[in-house]
């Protein structure tokens, strides 16, 4: 087969399965008319004017798990528990605008991670792909493992998103006053280092990402030796990881530091987005022997 005949017969395969993958995926949910309404009080998640971003998104077919409510999540601490207040008090003074606890480093950790964050870990991988000289089809399998997980992890998260409709830390240390706990006290002024996006605390986003991200590279080249580095646009900078868990500990810290999520969130959000990466490598994308 001469060359440019190879080359439309590889066009041809990879239209072929575009067009199969988008036939699989009719009907799957997206774009459907849902809204989240929700009733105003402690621990309840105030939506701004233009209302939660993609509701919908918590409703569609997942790609390779059971559903979008699979994981039996634990829900938020209770609002009078110790627990709560706990996390009340670290990202009440960690992730202030002005004010906080934080390092210039915990800052600069904070900022490297607020960036697109399934852009920042595709390009990771793709750079770990080439230097270590990765042919096609092990390239496509180790992107399409890590973004069939990342897709189904999010599906998840905004799915608990909508039933739970956590506030975040902004409206929980401002109204503090109505959250029935003893340790905790309010701030009127309180502001998160970033402004909160359009959706609640629980579970984060960013940690479903993070975790399918970091769950993928420990089941692809091992837990210790995931050798990725990660830029960031926002900083400017790069950061290099062998650990997964190293991974782990500095995205969670991230979100708390930028005044966005409390850590209970946090947790519950990688774990999802692990959960997510663990099935979809042990049901999905085998190897051929």
């Amino acid at each position: 087969m001469t060359e440019p005949s190879a080359r439309a017969a590889g066009v041809e395969v990879g239209a072929d399965a575009a067009a199969a993958l988008l036939a699989a995926r009719e009907g799957d949910g997206r774009f459907a008319a849902i809204t989240l309404v929700t009733t105003p009080g402690p621990g309840v998640w105030d939506p701004p004017p233009t209302g939660m971003l993609v509701p919908w998104m918590g409703f569609v077919r997942p790609m390779a798990v059971p559903s979008p409510t699979w994981l039996p999540l634990a829900g938020p601490d209770s609002l009078i528990s110790r627990a709560y207040a706990k996390d009340f008090a670290e990202v009440k003074a960690m992730g202030a605008k002005t004010g906080s606890a934080r390092t210039p480093a915990q800052t600069e950790n904070a900022l490297f991670y607020n960036f697109n964050s399934v852009n920042q870990y595709n390009a990771g991988l793709t750079d770990r792909l080439e230097r270590h000289g990765a042919d096609a089809r092990e390239s496509a399998r180790s992107l399409a493992l890590l973004n069939i997980a990342t897709a189904d992890a999010v599906i998840a998260c905004w799915r608990a998103k909508y039933d739970v409709h956590n506030w975040r830390p902004q409206q929980a240390i401002q109204r503090a006053d109505t959250d029935g706990n003893r340790w905790t006290s309010p701030d009127p002024a309180w502001e998160p280092l970033v402004p909160n996006p359009p959706y609640g605390d629980y579970a984060s986003g960013h940690a479903c990402i993070s975790g399918a991200f970091s769950e993928t590279l420990a089941n692809l080249y091992g837990r210790n030796a995931i050798d990725v580095t990660l830029f960031s646009g926002v900083t400017g900078t790069t950061k290099q990881y062998d650990r997964a868990s190293v991974l782990n500990r500095d995205t969670k810290n991230a979100r708390i530091w930028l005044g966005l999520h409390f850590r209970h969130a946090m947790e519950a959000g990688n774990w999802i987005g692990r959960e997510s990466a663990d099935y979809t490598f042990a049901h999905q994308l085998q190897r051929v022997r």
